[in-house]
């Protein structure tokens, strides 16, 4: 599974992260207590500060392996185990930290070339590997943590490295965390990972390429010094104009003299070609300049190479040189599948929240049976329900990769999905892939398994759109009528039609476990393409629904809102709107939500994007109850409605002409008229201006006010 993103506090201070985590896995391995029991151990044990809650410091626990979760069982976790072993140190706790949480490891390494404050370790953190945090807490929360194991100190502001923390990237310390070069066939994909290694070429001009170390000026040309260096960094190796092989750092580097020349003599581990790179067969590539990324270090020139021992390579010109290695790929070896050996749980999907007991688990369910069994699928529902994100996040959970999502619109065509000649420069027409082969080959011709989410798809004319998609659906080979540049054929070819021959680049081969997943609305299911039934009986169909009446709750609506980060007023007498003490949500029908309620007071004011009164919390349980059995409406409308109550008095008038009337569009007249009808009961005591909603229904609906009950003709 990818590393999380977010990081929680953990109880004890903090010079005492780690001795807390390990208290609470003793606990844990020795009481195997239930979630219930560990969280009341958590409060009665250590003290709790600020917006520190033991619910939240055990969901991280689980989410970074350290305890596992069986039902409401828990175990210590696979890192656990690692930190109750006898031996672990401080390499275990990082190790565990840099494994299963972004960030960490890029900390240290900026702090290795400088000084710096929490802002500029954001900042660093954002340029780096985009994790986009609009304030410092979750750097300071890591640094917490560098801290509490010794690797980092703090001064006035200023963090730096300890001398264990120096020791332990440099890799001095007793286990130097270097890896292992990556497998021929693997060397490509590498790049395509979300912290490509840093490349650099050297010139192998001192000792031989049999020789398992390079040697690195300490004053060189580009000033490229290895306390910079990541030991993640590959080494392309060039001799007599040939590149031969590739490296990775093995162990410590030492510093020697040669000839009066100070060198870092750097121990590699070395990949060699069975059949060189010839300089001058990939020199005009090498040469472009979206291969050039930092041009003051770049050893290339239109001569060849410049006169360097060590250049940094970016990682497209690194792509150009690995690619042009003839490994003889097979399809068998190259095309990357999914083993689904972690399908999501409800426990995992972020931000979305389905009242009623079992019902996101059954939504859940149908997907993850329907993807790993071989099916592509489609989520329909009403608007708003998550239909979206929830596809994003199960088809991330199961692949643990990217995965894209693009819009379908009625101009689609086979153009956009398949792909079909586009001007290049001056050199004519070249074909160029489509959204759907797209999804199987990188740019440098490299099979790829990247899912595809299809929003809205009845908005395109599927058979127009799909073409010869259909047979791949079907498992079959298709050859489309476009070339290459080489005059031949564009292939959408599958897997066992080709599997033991080489890989080609005009041969787009669709993965075994490559899947397709589309949402569809079915408030427009009627006014826009209908689905062919060549396209339906390739796919399931789920179906995600909006909350019924009986479902939305006043807790319901509290649940919804700490989703959305929007907080509850506290009333005059002082106590909390909120269900904090209640465990599990219940419906008027007596049916329970899977999904422990999140309280308000889990909003950071850093994250609070909104404030809503009591009357407006009552307002808006009562506004979508009243309009759910005319029209099924999804959450995100409502949290439209809700964000414009925010930060002003209770008026519904608003947000019904802005987002909530345009939604009974293509309803039965009838229907319509209920709609509004409902709305305007004088019983539902709504907080709305009964003339501009009227007005505006005759306007945008064509309603007759006359044909309305709760209003005078």
């Amino acid at each position: 599974m990818s590393p999380r993103k977010s990081v929680e506090r953990i109880p004890g201070g903090v010079d005492s992260q780690t001795e807390a985590i390990e208290k609470i896995l003793r606990y844990v391995d020795s009481e195997s207590p239930l979630v219930k029991e560990l969280a009341d151990w958590i409060e009665d044990e250590f003290s709790l500060e600020g917006d520190t809650r033991a619910d939240r410091v055990i969901r991280f626990l689980v989410g970074i392996n350290m305890l596992a979760k069986t039902g409401e069982r828990l175990s210590p976790g696979l890192e656990g185990g690692k930190w109750l072993a006898e031996g672990a140190d401080a390499e275990t706790h990082f190790g565990t930290f840099d494994s299963e949480i972004v960030g960490f490891r890029e900390i240290l390494e900026e702090l290795f070339r400088h000084e710096a404050n929490a802002e500029e370790l954001n900042e660093h953190l954002s340029e780096s590997i985009g994790v986009g945090w609009e304030t410092s807490e979750q750097v300071t929360r890591r640094l917490n943590y560098l801290r509490s194991i010794g690797y980092v100190e703090l001064e006035d502001g200023t963090y730096s490295l300890s001398e264990d923390g120096r020791d332990f990237i440099e890799g001095r310390s007793e286990r130097a965390q270097f890896q292992a070069p990556p497998d021929q066939t693997d060397i490509v994909n590498v790049f395509d990972q979300d912290n490509p290694p840093e490349v650099y070429l050297v010139a192998q001009d001192i000792g031989d390429f049999h020789e398992s170390h390079i040697l690195i000026p300490e004053d060189n040309r580009h000033d490229i010094s290895l306390r910079k260096l990541s030991s993640n960094a590959l080494f392309i190796h060039l001799v007599d104009d040939e590149f031969r092989g590739y490296s990775r750092q093995s162990e410590a580097a030492t510093e020697t003299t040669q000839n009066g020349t100070r060198y870092w003599r750097v121990p590699v581990n070395v990949v060699r070609f069975d059949d060189p790179v010839g300089i001058q067969g990939v020199i005009g590539e090498l040469l472009r300049s979206d291969s050039i990324t930092r041009p003051d270090s770049y050893p290339f020139s239109a001569t060849g190479l410049t006169e360097v021992t060590i250049g940094e390579l970016g990682g497209d010109a690194a792509q150009t040189i690995l690619s042009s290695v003839d490994a003889d790929y097979t399809y068998a070896e190259a095309v990357p599948e999914y083993e689904f050996e972690n399908p999501p749980t409800p426990d995992e999907i972020e931000d979305l929240y389905y009242p009623g007991k079992g019902v996101l688990t059954e939504i859940i369910g149908q997907m993850v049976q329907a993807l790993t069994g071989g099916q592509h699928i489609v989520l329909v529902g009403p608007p708003g329900t998550g239909k979206s994100e929830l596809a994003k996040q199960v088809a991330a959970k199961l692949t643990d990769s990217s995965v894209t999502m693009v819009t379908a619109t009625a101009d689609w065509s086979s153009f956009d999905t398949i792909g079909g000649y586009q001007p290049e420069g001056q050199s004519g027409l070249n074909f160029s892939p489509g959204v759907f082969l797209d999804r199987f080959q990188d740019d440098n011709g490299n099979p790829t398994n990247e899912w595809l989410i299809v929003d809205e798809l009845n908005r395109a004319n599927v058979d127009k759109a799909f073409g010869s998609l259909f047979s791949a659906l079907a498992d079959d080979s298709v050859t489309t009528s476009f070339k290459d540049d080489d005059g031949n054929e564009i292939e959408l070819v599958t897997k066992a039609d080709v599997s033991g021959e080489s890989v080609a680049a005009h041969r787009y081969c669709v993965p075994d476990t490559w899947r397709l997943i589309a949402t569809m609305n079915t408030h427009d299911k009627m006014s826009l393409f209908d689905l062919s039934y060549a396209f339906i009986r390739r796919f399931a169909f789920i179906h995600v629904g909006a909350p019924s009446e009986t479902d939305i709750t006043t807790d319901a609506i509290e649940e919804y809102l700490t989703r959305w980060k929007i907080a509850i007023d506290v009333d005059t007498d002082g106590e909390d709107t909120g269900a904090e003490d209640t465990a599990r949500e219940t419906s008027p029908d007596g049916t329970e939500s899977e999904t422990e309620p999140a309280s308000h007071h889990d909003i950071s004011s850093d994250d609070l994007s909104g404030t809503l009164s009591d009357e407006g919390v009552e307002q808006l349980q009562q506004y979508w109850s009243q309009l759910q059995p005319h029209r099924a409406l999804g959450p995100a409308v409502i949290e439209k409605v809700a964000r414009t109550l925010c930060g002003e008095g209770v008026d519904l008038t608003r947000p019904t002409k802005m987002y909530v009337i345009p939604q009974l569009e293509d309803l039965p007249r009838q229907t319509q008229e209920n709609a509004i009808d409902a709305l305007l009961d004088p019983e539902a005591d709504l907080q709305l201006k009964d003339e501009e909603i009227i007005t505006f229904s005759e306007d945008y609906l064509g309603i007759n006010r006359g044909d309305l009950h709760n209003t005078q003709a």
